[in-house]
């Protein structure tokens, strides 16, 4: 019998158990169904079909909104299907309204590549439109963003600027903002503790991110007890 050659029904047949159990065990119970494909599998399932050459006819025929993984697959393989600035926003406009879980936000900060091509145009828009949305997963989406493209010395500084200028956050982002900040504090140690010192929000607040900032198997001891001196009394 022939096989379905549909990109859904590879989905399926790429299934991995394993994979899938460590991706439900976080995931939002009302968000859509997993397949459960490993990233790997479907960054290369994009990239086979990276020279086709109506890309959006292609998804709209063989994939569906209805399970994490084809929604994903949709954003890898028309992630760098835009001819400028503007026709990339469009299309992540449409991706973001897709968004029910934080495991497809993040994995679609990844697909959209536009922070590598138009890297100052992606931090006005981020800082414009999403930084403080109320709609928790665009403001997920621009924390994201910034800590997996803009932690390095060229953007380091305008970083810190914006995350300092989040001023309420959605429970979407939360963890998100303690992650940006552990990961700029892994790489600029001095700026980012100066940058956390100076944060005007309330205690409680300040002290629940510390203490996600502080989650980080990656810092040594000496880094964890200057983090713990900015705890808020």
């Amino acid at each position: 019998m022939q096989e379905d050659p549909t990109l859904q029904s590879q989905l399926y047949r790429l299934m991995d158990a394993e994979y899938k159990e460590q991706l439900l065990a976080h995931y939002p119970a009302d968000a859509r169904p997993v397949i459960g494909v490993p990233l790997s599998n479907l960054f290369e399932m994009a990239r086979e079909n990276a020279g086709v050459r109506d890309r959006e006819a292609l998804v709209k025929r063989e994939l569906t909104d209805q399970t994490y993984d084809e929604v994903l697959l949709k954003a890898w393989i028309l992630g760098s299907n835009y001819a400028s600035f503007d026709d990339a926003t469009r299309l992540l406009e449409r991706f973001l309204a897709k968004m029910d879980s934080p495991q497809l936000c993040d994995a679609i900060c990844l697909a959209f590549r536009i922070a590598i091509e138009y890297p100052n145009e992606t931090l006005d828009l981020i800082e414009q439109r999403y930084l403080n949305s109320e709609k928790g997963f665009e403001q997920r989406y621009a924390l994201v963003t910034l800590l997996d493209y803009y932690v390095n010395s060229d953007h380091i500084d305008r970083l810190l600027r914006l995350l300092a200028a989040v001023e309420t956050l959605t429970p979407q982002a939360e963890d998100a903002l303690a992650w940006a900040y552990q990961t700029c504090f892994l790489g600029f140690q001095q700026k980012t503790f100066f940058a956390l010192r100076a944060l005007k929000v309330e205690k409680e607040s300040f002290n629940r991110m510390l203490d996600r900032i502080l989650t980080c198997t990656r810092f040594n001891e000496t880094q964890q007890q200057v983090l713990l001196t900015l705890r808020r009394p």
